[in-house]
């Protein structure tokens, strides 16, 4: 029922019954439902007559956008095998996690013997 809650819908309805009484109701139900339908089919006949005023030059767009859709998924698929590769060509292989040293060593340096100070 779009944003309103059943509550706010029965207060709606508790005033229109006070205003236009229980006589009037049936007719008042009746024209509104007549203006909700031809404001469907308006809305529906713009709809179509937008359609075939415009879809044979929307043709082009789409195949356009399709042949991109059908590009970008061809990179995706490409990139995604060049990751999956290592330096040694082989697919699916993960490179090794270098080695971690204490940095004393890496710097040529020995590490301190037990008991010094670094």
């Amino acid at each position: 029922m779009g944003s309103l809650s059943v509550s706010e819908i029965v207060t709606i309805m508790v005033i229109v019954l006070i205003i236009f009484g229980p006589q009037r109701l049936p007719e008042l139900a009746r024209r509104l439902g007549n203006l909700v339908a031809k404001a469907r089919e308006a809305t529906a006949s713009f709809a179509r007559q937008m359609e075939s005023e415009y879809g044979e030059a929307a043709e082009p767009i789409r195949e356009l956008r399709s042949q991109i859709e059908g590009a970008r998924r061809d990179i995706t698929d490409v990139v995604t095998g060049i990751a999956d590769i290592d330096a040694t060509g082989t697919p699916g292989a993960r490179p090794a996690e270098p080695e971690q040293r204490p940095a004393e060593e890496a710097e040529g340096g020995e590490p301190p013997a037990a008991g010094q100070a670094p």
